[in-house]
């Protein structure tokens, strides 16, 4: 034993039923013992082990050592161990990980419970001073405040929204958060850059298959219908005005030119 390392890969055999539970350590004979008081105390990991220590005892399991290696190899062989074995006692079927972990009902109703509130500050209700605080901190991303997102970045996130329908609560959650929102005015190169990107562009069929199926019933109300008309009469009344300063400057543009003779 003096010159065979003491790390290596272990199983715990049920004899009863030939159930085994598979494992590594860099010192086997400090794991053995470490399995043996969470059994005898019955705070093992393992429930499926812990249940069949309890039915069978503990003289009915036998630990074997199954492969000698160096530490850093140690992953690499109890992978490679359980998935020849299969052990139906380990709880993770990723040596190393827990990947493949499933909580039970109970352990996700614990975690859930744990979660809930703050225990330091629970019943505990912040001034209205320190809402306002926590409010102003919030407003904003203060780490990418003002810096351009490149192309790619943009194209992510916007392939990631495409095809995502929202539930009517949310629209209507959405729809009364914007309520009330003014929005600041816009700057010449904004616009301009609003204007360029909408020059030459032809929507799809299927664009304008969407925009009729969505004007098509509806009615404008007649606040709608008064914006309209004002903004109709004070466009013409500009071409109007336009138009007079012109003809005052040079020949009439309302009636045709005449041959002079």
């Amino acid at each position: 034993m003096a010159t065979k390392p003491l790390s290596g890969i272990y199983e715990i055999v049920n004899l009863e039923n030939g159930k085994r539970y598979i494992g590594s350590a860099q010192n086997y004979l400090l794991r053995w013992k470490h399995h043996r008081f969470l059994l005898l105390k019955g705070r093992h990991h393992s429930r499926h082990m812990q249940a069949a220590w309890k039915k069978y005892g503990g003289d009915r399991f036998q630990f074997n050592i199954l492969i000698f290696c160096q530490p850093n190899l140690l992953l690499f062989y109890e992978q490679l161990v359980i998935d020849a074995y299969k052990p139906e006692y380990n709880t993770l079927p990723i040596a190393g990980s827990p990947r493949g972990m499933r909580h039970s009902t109970e352990t996700k109703a614990k975690i859930s419970l744990s979660r809930i509130g703050n225990k330091y500050t629970l019943g505990y209700r912040h001034r209205p001073e320190t809402l306002a605080k926590m409010a102003k901190a919030k407003l904003g991303n203060t780490f990418t405040k003002g810096k351009p997102r490149n192309r790619v970045a943009v194209e992510k996130s916007a392939a990631a929204h495409r095809g995502m329908r929202r539930s009517t609560e949310t629209r209507l959650r959405i729809s009364l958060a914007a309520k009330g929102k003014k929005r600041g005015p816009r700057s010449e190169e904004w616009c301009r850059n609003i204007s360029a990107a909408q020059k030459g562009r032809v929507p799809s069929p299927e664009s304008i298959e969407k925009m009729r199926a969505t004007k098509k019933g509806s009615r404008l109300s007649a606040d709608h219908k008064a914006k309209i008309s004002v903004a109709s009469k004070a466009m013409w009344a500009r071409r109007k005005t336009a138009l007079l300063s012109e003809s005052s400057n040079g020949p009439s543009l309302f009636a045709p030119d005449r041959e002079s003779g």
